[in-house]
């Protein structure tokens, strides 16, 4: 695809130092944008570690460090409307794509002062308790003006579209997250991973809402249970409940079983999901959509298992075998044995996985999402 020589400013509140989802949904795009023969300029709070896009930043702000949505988030803090005008008539962009909802105090400052510039809007948010309910329609009021000057609204997933709908009063079309999947079906098996029967692998964040305490519960019981004989369960990821994880394996004998790997690159991840035979990711909600869901699919070595909140059930909701209540810790179990013991039923799942995945990958997803930048590109702006 040619690009036509547009230019596009990324814009996201917060930094590109971290891998969370909204950041890798950035940061892909951005790199597959580059890889195509765009220009792309991240418009972005205080970043100091891109690493390859870092010589594409442009910080708009300072940051300060908080908590919502059950995540540690950045606010920026001191973004000059003088700086943003400055930025933005130095790099004259043919559109620019913002993350939505945006920050009062930076992206909204961006979208204001954008004059003709055609913005392409996309949301990330669902609801995942009654503050952020209350706060998504407090924000939609305050920026009216804002939302009125986005031309294209799209949203990673239909429950990030409900959302939006019933929150911020806008219609917006399903484009979802994206993953090269190329990259992860180069993923090797390391036999330092894999148990003598059957591997677990559980990669995210140690905090509340990655529900990794759910999945021990379950562990706990089939040790109990006296099926548990060579399944080794890897627990990839740091946080603040790390301690409290790993005082909950010593508590219950699992330390033959159970292993803490921390904090896993980027570009180690494949091999750890490929090293598995059940993926597993319990969040207990808040998930607009579920990126290491298709990470983890398109290495075509494990079956993927997720918590039934409504961004998961967007990857998953074709198999509900899939699909678990976090809260079940027998539930959970019982599934977890049935995977663990049945070959076909692993087989099954993963062909039908490996055939879903292809609809994320970067290259299909990339495709429509520049269609959007070209239509919004077309349109006239009053």
């Amino acid at each position: 695809m040619k690009s036509n020589n547009l230019k596009i400013g990324l814009v996201f509140d917060d930094t590109l130092d971290s891998n969370d989802g909204v950041q890798q949904y950035v940061k892909s795009l951005g790199r597959w944008l580059l890889g195509q023969g765009f220009e792309v300029r991240f418009l972005v709070g205080e970043t100091h570690d891109a690493g390859d896009l870092q010589q594409y930043v442009r910080s708009l702000s300072k940051n300060i460090t908080f908590r919502g949505n059950q995540n540690k988030m950045f606010l920026p803090i001191n973004s000059s409307g003088k700086h943003i005008d400055k930025v933005l008539k130095e790099e004259q962009f043919d559109v620019l794509h913002v993350m939505m909802p945006t920050n009062p105090f930076m992206g909204s400052r961006v979208v204001r002062r954008a004059g003709k510039t055609p913005v392409v809007g996309t949301f990330h948010m669902v609801g995942g308790t009654w503050f952020i309910s209350i706060g998504a329609k407090l924000l939609a009021l305050a920026q009216r003006t804002t939302l009125k000057r986005i031309g294209t609204y799209l949203s990673v997933s239909k429950a990030a579209q409900t959302f939006e709908r019933e929150h911020f009063g806008i219609e917006s079309q399903v484009s979802p997250n994206m993953v090269d999947t190329r990259a992860y079906k180069k993923g090797q098996p390391k036999e330092f991973l894999k148990g003598k029967n059957s591997t677990i692998t559980f990669l995210g964040r140690l905090v509340e809402r990655k529900g990794a305490i759910h999945l021990l519960e379950a562990v706990k019981i089939l040790h109990q249970e006296g099926k548990l004989e060579g399944v080794r369960v890897n627990i990839c990821g740091d946080g603040e409940l790390r301690p409290e994880l790993e005082e909950f394996v010593r508590d219950h004998q699992l330390e033959g079983n159970v292993f803490f790997h921390g904090f896993i690159d980027e570009d180690e991840k494949s091999d750890y999901l490929a090293s598995s035979d059940i993926a597993i990711f319990p969040s207990t909600g808040g998930e607009a959509f579920g990126i290491v869901l298709i990470e983890a699919m398109s290495t075509g070595k494990s079956v993927v298992l997720g918590g039934d909140n409504s961004g998961y059930r967007t990857v998953l909701g074709g198999r509900d075998e899939l699909l678990f209540d976090p809260y079940g810790h027998y539930e959970l179990a019982a599934k977890l044995a049935h995977f663990i013991t049945d070959k076909r039923a692993r087989d099954s799942a993963i062909a039908w996985q490996s055939s879903e995945v292809e609809q994320y990958d970067i290259d299909v997803v990339g495709h429509d999402v520049v269609v959007c930048y070209r239509d919004a590109s077309s349109r006239k702006i009053l």
